[in-house]
């Protein structure tokens, strides 16, 4: 009897039990029955996936192990190139088998193929893929960005940029990284596959400004020759802009219409360059919005004006840098003022004196400016005329002071014009100017000594008349001494002309009334005085002896005369003989007589007077005769006689005679 276990790998123990089917006690044999696992081979690792450079071979190893019951032997093989270090193994039942070394050739190149195990047991196979690469070396590449590593930045900005390595080998490797200079870096240590990109580096430096440039340097750890890149990071300084004026401050105040102007000059001292926007606040224009700043240099030059109309454009320039850094702002006072504005006040106004020499014509012209500009007033003046100063000084809005202005002492016109500039220009004036210096008064008296008689009662008086010949009018005032008295106690005197007449009398009394008639100009100059010699004389008194006298019968041209004594027993006097009423004009006085008519009788004396009665022929219807009369009034000074005288005048016939 054939006693078989079931195929699936276990122990079957148990008894075979032997029963007769006629009856009696069984026989039982044990049973101890196993079936065994087949070798199961295992290959750790499943897969050799290895790498080398060359000139090394690349290697690896694998493990075979037999979980299975039963033993074998392992035939290897390997395809692809690679080699073996054994090509068989014993392998126990579940146990290890031991482990193969697997080599690539050293020439670079790819081994891919299989190490396979053939179990002796059943046939059955094991199969390792086997991925052997033998990689050219490590081949470092490093691009920089920027290229070349150059960068220059401002402080507080760090300099910085990128390095990216790439390995042109198939070996990879580890980078080791490092940086001289000062910079640093984001990291020390890189990855690189082979034939690929490492990554990138980012070298910066501190934000302090400063030169930074050194070598950023790279060495593999897979052999290869290191990889050194030029740094060159350069932090600047900000830049820091100073201003300039011209002029300094850029304070510049200007006359209308003339506009304030000046200039700034700006230089960057920073290492960065820059581009200046430039603003101006106030009213005041810029010549340019912009100027470009070089490192370390001239910005160049920007103009600021105002308007020309009047006014105050003070303000500030400000700017701003497109790089950063420090500015500065430039207060700016551009002032822009009226013109002076000149205007004059005279006095007397207008400015036409006239004066007698020696005194010259003078007045004094004010100025004053309006204008918001100091000036100085240059003067000048003609028609002989001279001034005080020809100079002056016109403050803003205020007085410039005064001049005089005087005429020359000869005696003229002196007629002109103050004339003036202003060094500041604006509007000035001119103040015409008329002054005459008189010749002074010139009085000249019509007689220097007045003499005059009288008889009481009738004082002796007598005229003066006054002359000027100056050319300047005059009052005079007139005064007189010895006793005597004026018609007028002053004159007005043109002049070149006459001042009319004064009459001097003396009192009625007999007397000496001599003096002095004094006059004195109110307008100075040359006058003169008159000696005034005045006598009244006692009055005469007169008496004729006879106070009446008979002349008789006179014929045609036949005369009759008597003497008549005239008695003065006064003072002297003119002696004056009038015939009134009647018939005076047959009645005359002769020469022969003492008394002298129409001339002077002494004083208590007598003269003797020769009258003359005269007959005219007289017709008439018969012979007869026509009576004569008449008064003889002798008068000597104011005392008077008369006589009463008589005759009669012969009438003949018509046509007798004569009268025929």
């Amino acid at each position: 009897m054939q006693i078989t276990t079931p195929t699936a790998a276990g122990v079957y123990n148990g008894s075979l039990i032997l029963a007769s089917s006629a009856g009696g006690s069984a026989a039982s044999v044990p049973l101890a029955l196993t079936v065994l696992t087949a070798p199961s081979i295992s290959a750790a690792p499943g897969a050799v996936t290895t790498s080398s450079t060359a000139p090394l071979a690349a290697t690896g190893t694998v493990s075979f192990s037999n979980s299975g019951q039963t033993p074998t032997t392992l035939a290897l093989t390997a395809s692809g190139g690679s080699s073996l270090s054994v090509t068989t193994l014993s392998c126990p039942a579940n146990g290890s088998c031991g482990s193969v070394a697997i080599s690539s050739p050293t020439a670079a190149g790819t081994y891919n193929g299989s190490l396979t195990a053939t179990s002796s047991y059943n046939g059955s196979t094991t199969s390792v893929p086997l991925n052997l690469s033998v990689l050219t070396p490590v081949g470092l590449f490093a691009t920089p960005s920027p290229n070349p590593l150059t960068v220059t930045t401002t402080t507080p900005a760090v300099a910085s940029g990128t390095v990216t390595f790439g390995n042109a080998g198939q070996t990879p490797t580890t980078l080791t990284l490092s940086v001289t200079g000062g910079a640093s870096l984001s990291t020390t240590s890189l990855s690189c596959p082979g034939a690929g990109t490492c990554g990138a580096v980012t070298v910066s430096s501190p934000s302090a400004a400063g030169n930074y440039s050194g070598t950023l340097t790279a060495s593999s750890s897979a052999g290869g020759s290191p990889v050194a890149v030029p740094v060159a990071l350069v932090v600047l300084t900000q830049p820091s802009i100073a201003a300039s004026t011209a002029p300094s401050p850029l304070s510049v105040t200007t006359t209308a219409p003339t506009a304030a102007a000046g200039t700034v000059t700006l230089t960057n001292s920073g290492q960065t360059p820059t581009t200046l926007s430039l603003a101006l606040t106030g009213g005041g224009s810029l010549s340019t919005s912009s100027l470009s700043c070089p490192a370390g240099g001239s910005c160049g030059t920007v103009s600021i004006t105002s308007p020309v109309a009047a006014g105050n454009y003070s303000g500030t320039l400000t700017m701003v840098s497109s790089a950063g850094g420090s500015v500065t702002s430039v207060p700016v006072s551009l002032v822009v003022l009226t013109a002076p504005s000149i205007g004059a006040v005279s006095s007397p106004s207008p400015l036409s004196l006239t004066v007698s020499q020696p005194a010259v014509a003078s007045g004094s012209v004010s100025f004053t400016n309006s204008g918001q500009t100091p000036t100085t007033l240059s003067l000048s003046v003609t028609g002989g005329l001279s001034l005080s100063s020809t100079s002056l000084n016109c403050p803003a809005s205020g007085s410039c002071g005064s001049v005089i202005v005087s005429s020359g002492s000869a005696a003229g016109a002196y007629s002109g014009t103050l004339g003036m500039s202003s060094s500041a220009g604006g509007s000035v004036t001119s103040v015409p100017v008329n002054f005459t210096v008189l010749t002074p008064p010139n009085v000249n008296p019509s007689t220097s000594q007045l003499s005059f008689a009288s008889t009481s009662p009738t004082p002796a008086s007598g005229s003066v008349s006054f002359s000027n010949s100056g050319q300047t009018p005059t009052t005079l005032s007139l005064s007189v001494s010895g006793g005597n008295s004026l018609s007028a106690s002053s004159l007005n005197c043109p002049a070149s002309g006459s001042c009319g007449s004064v009459t001097v009398t003396s009192p009625t009394a007999p007397g000496t009334y001599n003096g002095t008639l004094s006059v004195a100009s109110s307008a100075g100059g040359s006058v003169g005085s008159v000696g005034i010699a005045f006598s009244v004389a006692q009055p005469p008194s007169i008496s004729i002896a006879s106070t009446s006298q008979a002349f008789g019968l006179v014929y045609d041209s036949q005369t009759s005369v008597r003497t008549l004594t005239v008695t003065n027993s006064g003072g002297a006097g003119t002696m004056s003989v009038v015939f009134s009423t009647g018939n005076p004009s047959q009645y005359s006085v002769q020469s022969g007589g003492t008394c002298t008519p129409g001339g002077q009788m002494a004083a208590n004396s007598s003269c003797t007077l020769m009258v003359v009665q005269t007959g005219i022929l007289i017709c008439g219807s018969a012979v007869g005769s026509v009576p004569l009369s008449t008064t003889l009034r002798v008068t000597v000074g104011t005392s008077s006689a008369t006589s009463a005288l008589s005759g009669s005048n012969n009438r003949g016939k018509t046509g007798m005679g004569v009268c025929g």
